[in-house]
């Protein structure tokens, strides 16, 4: 489905698609993960994991644009950034 929508937005948009940068995810799962040194069952609804080296999507809105990052540590110099703009 995604490659049949990348293919009706290059050929309306003329632009090409960068296939290697897209993030595949689901709204609602459950995967196994390590915490704590206990493996645990963890659901996500609506929500990615943030694991060291995980590539993620911090959704935008209507007002703010949506980020993708490449991995936690990423994440977090990116949302301290945000929080340090929007202090007075």
């Amino acid at each position: 489905m995604a490659e049949e929508a990348g293919k009706v937005l290059t050929r309306t948009l003329q632009c090409g698609i960068c296939w290697e940068t897209m993030i595949s995810t689901d709204h609602n799962h459950v995967a196994l993960e390590e915490h704590g040194g206990r493996e645990l069952w963890v659901h996500r609804k609506g929500a990615m994991s943030a694991q060291q080296g995980e590539p993620g999507v911090l959704p935008g809105s209507m007002a703010v644009s949506a980020t993708m990052w490449k991995d936690a540590a990423a994440k977090r110099r990116f949302v301290q950034a945000l929080t340090a703009q929007a202090e007075p």
